[in-house]
This record gives structure tokens, sequence and C-alpha cells, in this order.
């Protein structure tokens, strides 16, 4: 056994034999929970390897111990499911918070292809980064010496893909508190404006003696497939978080008909219910004379022929006011029978149970994790204010640019894992025609070109009478004063919406029903097979619909067995799947040419790992000519 730096990776194809030099660093941040000097511990460790088993190695780890941990990296080449498994092991070995923890590949590269925000594979950028989230496919593919090898990055939180001359470092964020963003108000006050600065509360805790294994896997001559962020081959995605200050019976009926009025002849062909349009609506548990909320039979009616049509009921706290757990608790077992799964939080610098206040916190009086998660709320809004100069949360011209923007909370307090996700949403409760603009035709076909996400923090029943808030308001008088009518102009936005969605362009979706198809299409496990086939896999409790999986095999023709509703669209690039798969089901997806022939999704292959770099293949030294014999003298 030998110490290295660096090992060789053997590639042996039908082709010839190509050899991959893989230089791998450890990454570790750590913060202290009980500081001491120092409080934050910064490592880049450059492991040395210990290849196991000679010189026909298919295995290869690397130990380090670190000021607050214990890591171990280990390598194995798997024949039965082509391909490398890559494992990180940390065992913390005093409490911490974990600011970052990253494997750092770096190899030789003639070319690179990822996967980017839009979900096209192509050439990762000669010059800055390249950031793949959660929800992008963390697939990367490096071409060196007449071989690929693809780095899958699909059990991490993220992956980096840097060019440098002739080589790539692609690092895999295995723990970042920037891909979990959670920052809380420093206190409960009584006015809502002012205040200090949020704290951040973003950074994971571990326990001493924890222990936590990460996984990548690296696959020589692997065809990408590339799962894409939305169902059915839609392009992109719209969710209104509406918000409940601005709710009155006659505004919520015009939302959801297009006018208050139940004679008029125009109700029930505008508004979400009119056009077909989900969305989620919050509301209080109980409200004012003048603003009805979840305690009016009438509204209360509203609320289920919503949830009927489509849509989805989250909480905006239990009223507008700071609430005691009990009436939190209250609220959430009241409302169970309309399906409440998402959470958001009603101005939380004075209501101090908001969970971005002092609801997250274990131990708290005001604390409602707990009775959240028992409830069966599962989405909670992260709060703040995104930039509203773009609707798309992904910020695609920002190649480098985090964008989190549906993510597990990371537990930042002892018995805090409650199992929440939280979300971020864009400001949109601006000026009533800047509102527009934001979903004007030519803003839709930017947002489907770039296959991007907006989540609308919206008041869309706005109808104040003040000077300085009537110009964002998008509901009018109707034809008495008692009635109350839509905009048209936001009408026709809606009906814009449907028929994007219609033409299978556009998904026009919920809080829940985006981030339960997230967390369904990217837990699906997705293997290659020996025989050049891959497997997909539900390991989940519900059925996945609508899963999409790109082929960039120009001209191929795909054969999925094991999946139902199964649709397959050409394109230039290669073909796409559309499908459904029963939770505990496996599909198995092949594919072949114009006349019937295999395409291989991963190519045969043997690999081993050397400790030195291997030379060039010589060609066997013949064995010297023998001299003829000499002739006898006379």
């Amino acid at each position: 056994m030998q110490w290295l730096a660096a090992l060789w990776l053997v590639l042996t194809t039908a082709a010839g034999t190509a050899t991959i030099e893989l230089r791998p660093r450890l990454v570790i941040e750590h913060r202290r929970v009980a500081p001491r000097p120092p409080a934050t511990l910064p490592a880049r460790v450059a492991p040395g390897w210990i290849i196991v088993d000679g010189p026909s190695a298919t295995a290869a780890s690397a130990r380090r111990v670190g000021p607050t941990f214990q890591a171990e990296v280990e390598l194995a080449w798997r024949a039965e499911e082509p391909g490398i498994e890559l494992a990180v092991t940390i065992t913390y070995l005093e409490p911490v918070r974990v600011v970052r923890e990253a494997l750092e590949l770096t190899l030789p590269a003639a070319g690179v292809r990822a996967v980017h925000r839009d979900g096209e594979l192509r050439e990762a950028p000669r010059a800055g980064s390249l950031r793949l989230d959660r929800w992008t496919p963390r697939l990367c593919e490096v071409r060196h010496g007449g071989a690929s090898l693809l780095v899958d990055g699909a059990a991490v939180d993220g992956m980096e893909v840097r060019r440098a001359g002739g080589a790539v470092t692609v690092t895999l964020e295995l723990d970042d508190a920037r891909e979990h963003p959670f920052r809380v108000e420093p206190r409960c006050r009584t006015r809502w404006r002012g205040g200090g600065r949020p704290l951040d509360e973003s950074a994971r805790l571990r326990q001493a003696g924890e222990r936590v294994t990460y996984r990548a896997r690296l696959v020589p001559g692997a065809v990408p497939l590339v799962t894409q962020r939305l169902p059915a081959g839609r392009r992109a995605a719209v969710v209104f978080s509406d918000h409940a200050d601005q709710t009155t019976l006659g505004t919520l009926r015009a939302l959801l008909y297009g006018t208050s009025d139940e004679h008029d002849p125009r109700f029930g062909r505008g508004g979400f219910v009119g056009h077909g349009l989900p969305l989620t609506k919050a509301f209080f548990r109980r409200g004012e004379p003048e603003r009805p909320q979840l305690d009016d039979p009438r509204v209360l009616a509203l609320a289920a022929k919503l949830v009927a049509a489509g849509g989805e009921i989250a909480l905006h706290s239990a009223t507008p006011e700071p609430d005691a757990r009990p009436v939190t608790a209250e609220a959430l077992a009241v409302l169970k029978p309309l399906k409440v799964e998402t959470w958001i939080d009603h101005q939380p610098p004075t209501n101090c149970e908001a969970y971005t206040d002092r609801g997250w916190r274990p131990g708290d009086p005001y604390y409602i994790g707990d009775l959240l998660a028992g409830a069966g709320v599962r989405y909670v809004w992260a709060a703040g204010k995104e930039p509203k100069d773009d609707i798309n949360l992904l910020r695609p011209r920002e190649l480098g640019a985090r964008t989190p923007f549906l993510y597990p909370q990371a537990a930042p307090a002892s018995q805090a894992a409650t199992g929440l996700w939280l979300f971020r949403s864009v400001w949109a409760y601006v000026d009533a025609r800047r509102f527009l603009e934001l979903l004007a035709p030519a803003r839709l076909d930017r947002l489907e070109a770039e296959r991007g996400v907006a989540i609308l923090h919206t008041y869309l029943e706005a109808m104040r009478s003040e000077r300085r808030l009537r110009h964002r308001n998008l509901m009018q008088p109707g034809a008495t004063p008692a009635v109350v009518a839509i905009a048209p102009r936001l009408d026709g936005v809606l009906a814009d919406l449907a028929r994007r969605a219609a033409a299978g362009r556009l998904w026009v979706t919920t809080v829940r029903g985006l981030g339960d198809h997230l967390r369904a299409a990217f837990g699906l496990a997705l293997r290659y097979l020996p025989d050049g086939a891959a497997a997909i896999h539900n390991p989940g409790p519900a059925a996945a619909r609508g899963v999409t999986i790109g082929v960039p095999l120009p001209g191929a023709r795909l054969a999925l067995r094991g999946a139902s509703g199964v649709t397959v669209q050409p394109g230039p690039d290669g073909p796409t799947a559309w499908f459904d798969l029963a939770p505990g089901a496996t599909a198995r997806l092949a594919a072949q040419d114009a006349h019937g022939h295999a395409l291989p999704l991963v190519a045969p292959v043997a690999v081993r790992f050397s400790a030195s770099r291997p030379g060039p293949a010589r060609a066997p030294t013949p064995p010297p000519t023998p001299a003829p014999p000499r002739p006898a003298p006379p």
C-alpha cells in the first residue's frame, strides 16, 4: 500500500486504454458551537490514497483527521452497476455548525459538457464557473484522451464546474450553508418597520459522534440522462402564493370567478377558477368583520371550492396578531380537512410565532415547528423579498450564482429537524402596471425559453383607497357599489397563462404541486446496467407523475418498460420521454438507432486504479534471432 496525493483511473474499452489523473481535495469549514480560538476552522485536504488490491486495484480510500472531524473518502468500481462509487464519510469530533463541506475533483479535460439551468447539455464556459443547483441535474461529462467520464452528483446539494487551461475542477458541494439559507428576525417587536439585521441560522448543527456519508458516481463512457425540472415536457412554471392581508368576501369571489356578482353572466368565466388555473391562497384562521377569513362559513366554502378546482389553501398564521401555541395548534387542527400543507408567515417582525421569528426555535414559548410537522405542513415560506426585476428565480444570466428556491431546512438547533422545506418567492406587490409587465407575453416567452421557475409573492385582492397604495390595485368596482370585479388586464394575463398551459408549454401550479413534483422527479434513482440500458427506480411512497428525461442521442428511439403514460418526443439533440412511475417500481430505459440496432447508454469498460502514472502500452519485444552456425573448418 502506498499513500499518494493523486491516483490514476485506467479505462479499458474496445477502442483501447485511456488514463485519467484524478486529484481530489476535501474542503471543510466548521464553526465551533462553543467557540475557542480559532472559532472558524477551514481545512483544505489533498488526501493521500491507499490503493487496495495491488496492481489490478478496483478500490481506493483516503483518511484524514482535522480539528473537528475525521473524514474518509472511498472509491470503488462496481461492475454490476457500471460506475465508480464515491463515498465521503465525515465523523464529527465535537458539536459544530457546518459552513461548508465539499469535495473538489480536478481532472485533465479536452472537453467539458454540463447541464445548464435551461436543462440543456452543452459545453461548460471556459471562463468563470457554472453552478448547478438542487433542481438542475448535477451532471458533468469530462472528455480526455479518447475517453469520457460522467461525474454524477445527483445525491449532493450542488455542483460547481470551473475550467482552467486543459483541466477542469468539479466541486461536489456536500453541505453548504449557502444552499439552504435561513434568516430569522433578531427579536420579536411591536412595530414591523426598523429592527436589526436578520440572524443567519443557515448552518447545519452536527453533534459530537454524529456520522454522515455523502455519495456520488463517476461513470466512464456514459450518456448523460438529463432529468428535466418540470413535468410532461413543460418548459416553465408559474406559482402564485397570494397572501391573506387584502382578502374580503367580494374580492375573493372576484379573484376566483372574475366578479363577485353570482348573477352576472360573466361569473365563472374569469378569475383563476374560471380559467382553470390553480393558485396557493393564504388565509388566516380568524379574521375581522371587514376582512372575514376561514372562520366565516362563506369564505370557508369558497376555499373548499378552490381546493376542489386544484388550488391549495395555505395558513397565513392563525390571526393577524401574535398567537400563542394553543391558538396555532387549534387553527391547524380545525383546518385539517382543507389539507393545509403550506405555511406562509404573516409579518414576521411582529408575529412572534412566525417561523422566521421565534417559531423555529425549540423550547421557545412561540415554537411551532413541531405543530406544523405534526399537522402535515411540509412547505414554509422563507420570508425575505427576492429582487422583482426578473421573475425567474433561477437567474440564468448569472451562471456562477447560487439559486436556492426550494430546499430542506438544515437543523440549526438541537432537536430542530422537522422535515420542513423552505421556499422563496419574488416580491410582486408593486404598481399594477409593473406587475402586469412582469407577466406580459414577451416576459413569459423568455421564461419558457429559459425553462424558468417563478414563485410570486402577491396581494391580488388589493383594492385600497389610500393614495400611496391604490396604484397597486388589481381589483376594481363593479356595476354597483356592492360588486367587485377583477381588473380586465389581470384577467387577460390569466387567459394567456391558461392558453400556454393548455398548449403544454407552461405549468401553472401551487407551492405544494411544485415541491411535490421536484422532490419526486429528482428523488428517482437512475443507474446504468451492464447490457447498456438504464434502470429508473422510484423509492418514494408516492407515484412520480410526468417525470421528464432527455437522452442526448440525436436520432435515437427510446423503449421504456415498467412505466405508464409514456410519451416520447423527438428533438434535434435527442429524444425526450415523460412517464409515470408507481411507488417502488423500476422502469428500464433502452435506446436504438433508426435500424433497430442497440445504442448503449453506457459503454463496456474495465476500470482499475493505479498508484503511479501508467506508461504507454508497448508491443512485446521479439526474442533475438539466433546467429547462423559457422561452417566447420576444412
